[in-house]
């Protein structure tokens, strides 16, 4: 009897735990940073379910998708601490079951750069409170989604994984060019420079910064670069600024400034007579 007292009570667990596995768990974006190299900062308010007879979960995860070309740089917090004191470690896992062992959520597909959070006990205690935090992560390269595991134990249950939807990338957009200081010709090569102001907005991560074929490494807006080496000729001078990794990124300002009048010294009369 006593025996079949506990199958029951496991079976009822189960059964309890099918029906309202991960339904009031919950996460969302809270916050996207550009780091402006090509690594983006993403903070999520996450919660997950420790109620009653549903269960406390083993632990959740984080799987980006663009596809699987995300790589996970560093995370924070490194352990999450349930109201009962259990404690759950963050690691990155390959996802592919192999020799390591790795508990990683659902079928061993070999994805790559798994953030997951796992209680490494033989059970978390169960409690009657839904536990709220954040966690925040910098990743190489922007994603088209994340698939996010609220309880590693339970991935049968659809309402256990929420696939979050990235917001596109702003579009990179120079607005405007101005000039400014300009050097006097120089003689001696009948050269000068010039100043020039570049406004921009959403630069993108790597590459450089070309005005009129002269590179520079990007820095912020409004950015101010100097033109060197320019023909002194007098006449009127166009302008084209473009991010050298965005091409459709550019703007063309014609006849933004004039250059100075040639300054080069004339050839010295000979008086006619020969060497």
């Amino acid at each position: 009897m006593k025996i079949f007292k506990l199958l029951l009570l496991s079976i009822f667990i189960i059964i309890a735990k099918t029906s309202f596995s991960c339904d009031e768990a919950s996460v969302a974006i809270a916050n996207i940073v550009d780091n402006g190299d090509g690594t983006y900062t993403i903070t999520y308010n996450m919660c997950v379910e420790f109620n009653g007879l549903e269960g406390a979960p083993e632990g959740w995860a984080f799987n980006y998708n663009n596809p699987n070309s995300i790589l996970i740089q560093s995370f924070s917090p490194a352990t999450i601490n349930s109201s009962d004191g259990d404690v759950y470690t963050g690691a990155i896992y390959d996802g592919n079951c192999d020799a390591q062992s790795d508990p990683v959520y659902g079928l061993c597909d070999g994805v790559d750069n798994v953030l997951q959070y796992y209680f490494p006990g033989f059970l978390p205690t169960n409690s009657s409170n839904t536990l709220c935090f954040s966690v925040t992560m910098t990743i190489v390269g922007y994603p088209t989604s994340v698939d996010v595991v609220m309880s590693v134990d339970e991935t049968v249950y659809a309402s256990c994984t929420q696939t979050i939807i990235f917001p596109l990338l702003p579009l990179c957009s120079i607005s405007s060019v101005l000039s400014g200081a300009q050097t006097p010709c120089a003689p001696a090569s009948n050269t000068y420079t010039q100043q020039i102001t570049v406004f921009y907005s959403n630069a993108p991560g790597s590459g450089t910064l070309d005005v009129n074929g002269q590179s520079f490494a990007i820095t912020s807006s409004p950015q101010i670069v100097t033109l060197t080496n320019l023909p002194a000729d007098g006449n009127s001078v166009n302008v084209t600024a473009v991010f050298s990794d965005d091409a459709g990124c550019t703007l063309t300002s014609a006849g933004l400034f004039n250059a100075p009048a040639s300054c080069s010294a004339p050839c010295a009369p000979d008086n006619g007579t020969w060497d």
